[in-house]
């Protein structure tokens, strides 16, 4: 994603010294949003996003705190500004509960000989989750089996996948676990509750041609050692827009500045004393596009 705008054309002619320049980006839709690579490592993945400020062919002398990096008089006086970009909280009414049917999984001892089987299913109440939220899920364990049952574990891994050239990488981390004990008694062939809550830095679900990050949940049955677990899996989609609608943004298109990158101090020194600009008009890029079309 790139774009331009041209702000002011300031000359000898115009006669503008002090002057504030608003302007808009209206973005696509959807974008990948910002990521951090939560792995580190030689090869890691990452979106950024910011706002590039230019002033171009700036003469003249120039003394004092400057805004821009660079030297006056070089050609190239460069402010950057970071930001996080963040997607809106998705349409929670298209969202549909998952559940997976009864399905029998065998229990085997020492790898081959068999214990039986038993019997699994679950239910998620919803298919979209939202980091820093509580993520529930209901399920059913039919023991029949030689095998005892200790404890019932859920667990939440997400992974990413970046692929660059001909170099293809996939990273993944246990984002949320627990687990419960399982009484044979009381909870066999019965719909059990288990709940976890996803963490605040959860990256959100993303799918593209060169960077994916996919959320699991697993269920599993701890039977002990030399026995194998029953499980269970699916895929949801974990979304992140409600943290930061939270912390203050301004609708669905909310784009904040990133934490991680910036404090919240100005981004430019303070003003001189006396300072009274005049304010240009607004500039969007959208106003641009249809002019040129």
């Amino acid at each position: 994603l790139y774009d331009s705008l041209v702000l002011a054309d300031l000359n000898q002619y115009n006669n503008i010294r002090d002057a504030k320049f608003p302007f808009e980006f209206h973005l696509p839709a959807q974008l990948p949003p910002s990521m951090i690579d939560p792995f580190g490592g030689r090869s890691k993945a990452e979106v950024v996003y910011g706002v590039t400020i230019e002033v171009q062919e700036l003469g003249g002398g120039g003394g004092g705190q400057n805004w821009f990096s660079g030297i006056f008089g070089s050609g190239r006086n460069i402010h950057e500004l970071p930001f996080r970009l963040v997607n809106p909280t998705p349409d929670l009414s298209r969202s549909y509960p998952i559940n997976i049917p009864p399905f029998q999984e065998i229990v085997n001892e020492c790898c081959c000989i068999n214990r039986g089987y038993m019997t699994l299913s679950a239910n998620i109440p919803s298919g979209m989750q939202a980091a820093g939220s509580e993520m529930r899920m209901e399920f059913c364990v039919d023991n029949k089996s030689k095998a005892s049952v200790s404890t019932i574990i859920m667990e939440v891994k997400e992974k990413v996948t970046w692929t660059a050239a001909n170099e293809r990488k996939t990273k993944k981390r246990v984002l949320a676990k627990t687990q419960i004990p399982y009484d044979g008694k009381a909870m066999q062939n019965a719909m059990q509750n288990i709940s976890l809550y996803l963490p605040t830095d959860s990256l959100e679900s993303w799918q593209g041609s060169l960077i994916s990050v996919v959320h699991y949940v697993k269920l599993i049955l701890d039977t002990g050692f030399m026995t194998s677990d029953p499980k269970l899996s699916a895929d949801f989609f974990c979304y992140t827009g409600r943290l930061w609608e939270n912390a203050g943004g301004n609708g669905p298109s909310s784009n904040l500045v990133n934490p991680d990158l910036a404090q919240n101090d100005p981004s430019a020194p303070p003003v001189p004393a006396g300072w009274n600009p005049v304010t240009a008009p607004l500039v969007s890029n959208q106003q641009q596009q249809q002019q040129q079309e």
